[in-house]
């Protein structure tokens, strides 16, 4: 857990200041969440801060998923303080008021983390932002995701021995 220290302006127009970095544990990319659900995710680390782009932030992406509906799209910060969205399938919408969800696309956010709900609004959907700007300026900073990458296909264990000749040349062939 880190005080928010401070906000500031910058080349992100929504960024906040935490006092906790490297020294307290804190990994690059770790993301920042509070009692109402996503805040951001650390894009500088110092040795006793972290900065935290913020997801109401333009420039902040994040894959989303309706927790009822299961549809996915990417979410971004808009000005009116409404998340705004893209890459929507055209066929497909969100419930009214379902809850939104992180979906673990591309890696950088664990699935499941809560960001509110859905809105429909002139036709367009849009998301309300459950995360609280000021309520005790404390955010929680969780590791992000670890995606192994897959074994080389030398240290994938051999299958055990063939029963009979046919097995033997088949399983030869595959090594080849």
């Amino acid at each position: 857990t880190a005080r928010v220290t401070a906000e500031s302006d910058g080349p992100f127009a929504q960024t906040l200041l935490a006092n906790a970095g490297r020294a307290q544990g804190v990994d690059p990319g770790a993301i920042a969440l509070n009692e109402g659900g996503l805040v951001g995710r650390v894009i500088q680390l110092g040795e006793y801060s972290s900065r935290i782009l913020l997801i109401t932030d333009f420039n902040s992406r994040v894959p989303i998923m309706g927790e009822v509906s299961g549809v996915r799209a990417i979410l971004y910060g808009g000005r009116d303080g409404l998340g705004s969205l893209t890459a929507l399938p055209e066929r497909s919408g969100f419930i009214e008021g379902e809850r939104i969800l992180t979906s673990a696309e591309g890696g950088a956010f664990p699935r499941g983390l809560v960001v509110r709900d859905a809105r429909l609004i002139s036709g367009d959907w849009r998301v309300n932002f459950g995360m609280t700007k000021r309520s005790g300026g404390y955010v929680q900073m969780v590791p992000p995701p670890l995606i192994e990458p897959p074994a080389p296909i030398e240290d994938i264990p051999e299958p055990d021995a063939p029963d009979g000749p046919a097995q033997a040349s088949a399983a030869q062939g595959v090594r080849q």
